[in-house]
């Protein structure tokens, strides 16, 4: 176990948080009855490959300090097959 101090505690979790933001997006959609129903309509005008990719590129709009990482292909979700992980620019 790493002695770490707050900060360092901190900055880990928020790194943590930063590289897994796409996926806790859609798991913020998936677990709220409003914007599910939202999500639904518009794959269904849109389809599902259009509406994901929007999410995710604003995902890397709302953090822009982010770089492009690995792609992660189990995500938490069920909405999305996979995500990129993001880490410091």
């Amino acid at each position: 176990m790493a002695n770490r101090t707050v900060e360092q505690l901190a900055g880990e979790a928020i790194s943590r948080l930063k590289s897994h933001a796409t996926d806790a997006a859609f798991l913020i959609i998936q677990n709220d009855h409003e914007l599910m129903a939202d999500y639904l309509h518009a794959v269904e005008a849109e389809g599902w490959k259009s509406v994901n990719m929007k999410i995710g590129r604003a995902v890397k709009v709302a953090f822009p300090d982010m770089s492009k990482g690995e792609r992660n292909r189990n995500p938490e979700t069920v909405l999305a097959q996979s995500f990129s992980e993001f880490g410091e620019a």
